[in-house]
């Protein structure tokens, strides 16, 4: 069953599109270090008339409830490697993996599976503390952080990826790589936070009666 909008109360939601939080080879240090989760299930309002980034909501599988997405912004976005908790229920909400962060946990599986059955996986959810009041509107400021947050992963995944691959005796020097992979992170951070602050600020079209 389709939830209602929480703001207007209309059966308009529409699911929103995760591939390039699964595609994405760089997001995998966002994930594995930082320990940013996303829903596996998001879903955005096609009706209030408000910016994109205030009309996105998360529900919660095990109580129905539908939060408000930006819960799970700023400090409350980090340290959720055991995946995102509900403020409502305290229960676990499903999250997605990167497809390169799975592809890591699977390879590096031998060291971290039985600590993780045996200590973690029935340990109860916990993370920051959650709280649902409103978020400041995205700023071009809080867009420039939030390109520069995209570009250091691709920076440091540039780095080390000959190595995480075998190849670094056929590549650049580490000296080299480290300065080369600066400028085209720091071009696609510059277009990520150019096209989010779009994107997130961008209001519905309103519908003619």
């Amino acid at each position: 069953m389709q939830p209602a909008c929480p703001t207007c109360g209309r059966f308009n939601l529409k699911r929103i599109n995760t591939w390039f939080w699964r595609l994405n080879p760089a997001l995998c240090v966002n994930e594995l270090v930082l320990g940013q989760r996303l829903p596996k299930t998001m879903f955005v309002c096609q009706e209030c008339q408000v910016p994109y980034l205030e009309r996105q909501f998360v529900l919660c599988p095990s109580c129905k409830v539908v939060h408000d997405g930006r819960i799970w912004s700023g400090r409350c976005a980090f340290g959720n490697w055991l995946g995102l908790v509900c403020p409502n229920c305290k229960a676990r909400i499903p999250s997605l993996f990167n497809f390169t962060s799975a592809l890591l946990l699977l390879i590096t599986s031998p060291i971290w599976y039985l600590p993780y059955r045996f200590f973690f996986k029935t340990r109860a959810a916990s993370g920051p503390q959650l709280t649902a009041k409103k978020q400041m509107p995205l700023t071009p400021l809080r867009s420039a952080r939030m390109g520069l947050g995209f570009a250091i992963p691709m920076w440091i995944l540039s780095i080390y990826m000959p190595v995480l691959l075998g190849t670094e005796h056929v590549t650049l020097p580490l000296r080299e790589r480290f300065v080369l992979g600066a400028t085209p992170a720091l071009l696609a951070g510059i277009v990520f936070g150019i096209g989010i602050h779009l994107r997130l600020n961008r209001k519905p079209k309103k519908r003619q009666v």
